[in-house]
């Protein structure tokens, strides 16, 4: 990568970060609530204490309003919803998004662990007094 390209990607690297952090701290857009979105930070090991095994710069956003993620969405989400009829990564995706909102309002911290060398992950971990608790 040339010197152009440094450039380039340190740039798109700055604008991720500044959006990120918009989307995080807009609570007072929503009157106390979390924000528009929620950050899950994948760690290397299950072990407590959680914080102490993450991954600087690795983690996932969750929108804190399902109402809102499934109303930027055409009809046919919702058709298919009702239906019963969702399938594949959008239903995977919606249900982990339900999930992350219900933990996020019970007042837990996201985490979440991915094997790289086994592809295998557990969606949800949260600590529970001085132990940690896996949501899959």
């Amino acid at each position: 990568m040339g010197r152009a390209g440094a450039k380039r990607a340190l740039c798109a690297v700055f604008v991720l970060t500044l959006v990120v952090q918009l989307l995080m701290s807009s609570s007072a857009v929503f009157a106390g609530r979390l924000g528009m979105a929620a950050m899950s930070i994948n760690v290397t090991s299950a072990t407590y204490d959680l914080a102490d095994y993450e991954i600087e710069g690795n983690f996932r956003l969750y929108c804190t309003d399902v109402s809102l993620l499934l109303a930027m969405r055409d009809f046919s989400l919702k058709q298919a919803i009702a239906e019963g009829t969702l399938v594949g990564n959008t239903k995977g995706g919606l249900y982990e998004s339900f999930v992350a909102d219900a933990l996020l309002k019970s007042g837990h911290a996201l985490h979440f662990c991915r094997n790289e060398s086994t592809k295998r992950e557990v969606d949800f971990l949260i600590q529970v007094g001085g132990a940690w608790c896996p949501w899959r």
